[in-house]
């Protein structure tokens, strides 16, 4: 194995840790956003179906996310891994990291908003900005740079018919 080929293993696996990390991040946002949920959109304790989603959604919400934290780290391990042999690590880093961004975006959105967006600083909407914009940036490069790479009919280095 030369030295261009482990440096790239090595970027496929320090991306593959900053992936589970921004999933446990996401895991705990999405936590955070079905408890302010619940709590925002709780109509009367005492009805025995309210009681009994809310009890269901609480206790089987994290464990559905926590699985869906473990295919995100099984799936994502896979693709880096084929990315470098077939020379799109840097496409499938950008389309993970791109949706996993959108999705923090939208659980940021929904815990702002049900929080009240009044008491929302420019921190919070910079943060939000950053997100929507860093997710849709990544997600769109990764799919303008797949689409040019397996049309032969488009330029891969500018995204443009031949």
């Amino acid at each position: 194995m030369d030295g261009k080929k482990l440096f790239a293993y090595v970027a496929a696996y320090a991306a593959w840790i900053a992936a589970m990390a921004l999933g446990l991040w996401l895991f705990l946002l999405f936590r955070q956003a079905l408890m302010d949920g619940l709590a925002a959109f709780y109509v009367d304790p005492d009805v025995f179906q309210t009681k009994m989603t809310a009890r269901a959604l609480t206790q089987w919400g994290p464990l559905f996310a926590g699985i869906a934290l473990l295919v995100l780290v099984l799936v994502s391990e896979y693709s880096f891994r084929t990315g470098v042999a077939k020379g799109k690590l840097i496409v499938r880093i950008s389309r993970t990291f791109g949706l996993l961004l959108l999705a923090v975006f939208a659980l940021d959105l929904f815990i702002n908003v049900v929080n009240g967006v009044q008491g929302m600083g420019l921190i919070s909407w910079l943060l939000l900005a950053v997100e929507l914009l860093g997710g849709a940036g990544l997600t769109y490069y990764s799919y303008k740079k797949s689409a040019a790479s397996s049309n032969p009919m488009i330029n891969p280095r500018s995204g443009v018919p031949l």
